[in-house]
């Protein structure tokens, strides 16, 4: 219920409460008059006439003045309810001219919004594309070494920039994308494969890896590709798996980076790498990696790892047939494992190292 009609209710309520009291006075105002007429003979014969008027003229006065002392309270409410209405339609009128104000505002507001998103789109796709082109073409560079001596020896400040733009870029592209990533040919996947690629080239470098390994944003970016590696969907992020190894394995060449590779557990993905449904390009790439990591190892975890992840029946397989290019590799393999257990005294029966 609102002002409006309690205000209503209000006043009826007080106008039935008068008609009320009036009509009380009215009736006793009524039944006086009647005793005075039923009086008259006995004034006349008392000679009392005079005093039966003033008495009439009392009771009109004190009727006149009750009917005042009811009828000025009701106005008078009646006048406060109405100056009251007054103000609440005022003060509806001046609310509902600002809401009407602000939802002019908002749709303003809103159109300006849309506007400001399709433009943040059509710049977003352009930054992608120029992105995508832009490193694609510093990849290409990035082949010769003497552009990526020139980085190194005067720009090691924009390197460690630009391996913070790739560490930013490559979770937020697999955290996008997930097991869904984008065609090939997209932008945002050249855009990626771009960057990766320069950080490939880079680190096929002595001092590349070694920049690579010892600057802050680099081994964020190491410890990257080891977690996120295992998770690349297959075949949409073959060429993608593809360079992520090609960097791990460059990092590997690098003692220290060997070293912190073998901390971050490296021995744990690499199971993965041989499965049936990873392609044979990918598997020469994790042979690679393995055999580097395998090359004088002393760690007894790195070493457990390993042999717990790796299908060793697999490559030993790949050893029977000579005429397999991974065949020798395959076997250097073996021959590390074989030299880390003597060295580490490991027993393959519990996989501990009992030194």
């Amino acid at each position: 219920m609102d002002d409006a009609e309690r205000s209503d209710e209000l006043f009826e309520k007080s106008e039935e409460e008068f008609l009320d009291k009036l009509s009380t006075v009215l009736n006793s105002a009524g039944n006086n008059l009647h005793k005075f007429v039923e009086e008259q003979p006995n004034n006349y014969l008392n000679s009392d006439l005079d005093r039966c008027l003033q008495s009439v003229e009392v009771a009109t006065r004190k009727l006149h003045t009750n009917v005042h002392l009811l009828v000025d309270p009701v106005m008078s409410t009646k006048t406060k309810e109405t100056i009251k209405m007054t103000e609440l339609q005022s003060r509806y009128d001046d609310l509902y001219s600002k809401w009407q104000s602000q939802q002019r505002q908002l749709e303003s507001t809103q159109a300006e919004i849309f506007r400001l998103k399709n433009q943040i789109m059509h710049q977003s796709t352009f930054c992608t594309s120029l992105g995508a082109v832009l490193c694609n073409l510093l990849w290409r560079a990035s082949y010769f070494t003497q552009n990526v001596h020139v980085w190194l020896s005067g720009f090691q400040n924009k390197v460690g920039e630009f391996l913070c733009i790739v560490n930013g870029s490559f979770v937020s592209f697999i955290n996008t994308y997930g097991d869904g990533l984008p065609s090939m040919n997209s932008d945002e996947f050249q855009f990626i494969m771009g960057l990766l690629g320069i950080v490939t080239n880079m680190s096929s470098t002595p001092e590349g890896r070694e920049f690579l390994i010892t600057n802050t944003n680099g081994k964020d970016l190491v410890q990257k590709l080891v977690i996120r590696i295992s998770g690349i969907p297959l075949p949409s992020g073959n060429s993608l798996k593809r360079l992520m190894l090609m960097i791990l394995y460059n990092v590997s060449v690098n003692q220290t980076g060997l070293q912190y590779l073998l901390e971050l557990r490296v021995g744990e993905i690499l199971g993965k790498c041989f499965e049936d449904s990873v392609p044979m390009e990918l598997q020469v790439r994790a042979l690679w990696f393995l055999q580097s990591i395998t090359y004088d190892l002393n760690d007894a975890t790195a070493l457990k790892d390993i042999l717990k992840a790796v299908p060793m029946i697999k490559i030993e397989k790949m050893t029977e047939n000579e005429q397999d290019p991974m065949a020798p590799i395959a076997k250097e393999i073996l021959e590390n494992l074989e030299k880390a257990k003597a060295t580490l005294n490991f027993d393959v029966r519990n996989s501990t190292n009992i030194n």
